[in-house]
């Protein structure tokens, strides 16, 4: 793409995954939200069928994390917020705040983590 689209873009994220992941259908992706400036971390699953699937495990459960409120419209299954932010902190400071917020997620996810590969 030879230009940058500036409309109705609210973040900007990248993906991350590593094999156990990648078994459960289940990818971590590090949005920067532009209004806040905050990074947030969310647990999303490859595709809509994976999400729902997880998303109907969680949702009678005391999750510790902000859950989406619907696994066919959000992008994410939960999520959490850095609270460290680039106009106040050090950037190895950011950075080792989203690594404790990844392996926080993904430690709570493990206990739903589906490995069948029937349901992909």
């Amino acid at each position: 793409m030879g230009r940058v689209v500036e409309n109705q873009m609210d973040f900007t994220y990248f993906q991350v995954t590593w094999e156990s992941l990648k078994e459960a259908g289940l990818k971590i992706q590090v949005v920067f939200m532009h209004r806040t400036c905050e990074f947030e971390v969310w647990i999303s699953g490859y595709s809509r069928k994976i999400q729902c699937s997880y998303y109907e495990r969680l949702r009678y459960t005391e999750c510790p994390f902000e859950m989406c409120a619907n696994p066919e419209r959000n992008d994410f299954i939960i999520k959490t917020v850095v609270r460290k932010t680039i106009t106040t902190d050090a950037p190895e400071v950011i950075i080792a705040e989203i690594k404790r917020k990844i392996v926080e997620l993904e430690e709570y996810i493990k206990k739903y983590q589906r490995l069948e590969t029937t349901e992909r």
